[in-house]
């Protein structure tokens, strides 16, 4: 809920055009596709959210399809 009035749909839509992401992003992973994770951490910074939340946010409305994010951040740090 808190994340949905921190960044309405409008505001995502509009960020989605301007960092060149499209309607959709299929798979967010710095490993399997390095430069859309950057520009969706451009994104988040933007947008001024956590990588988490604006991932979270994208899958409740249908925007992202796989989100490897946490687990790749958790293999990072050695976490199962």
């Amino acid at each position: 809920m808190a994340a949905a009035l921190l960044i309405p749909k409008e505001a995502i839509d509009e960020a989605m055009f301007f960092f060149g992401l499209g309607e959709k992003i299929k798979v967010l992973s710095k490993k399997y596709s390095e430069y859309k994770y950057e520009r969706f951490c451009d994104m988040a910074e933007f947008l001024q959210v956590s990588k988490t939340v604006l991932a979270h946010r994208l899958e409740h409305l249908g925007l992202l399809e796989r989100n490897y994010l946490i687990q790749e951040v958790q293999q990072q740090k050695g976490v199962a």
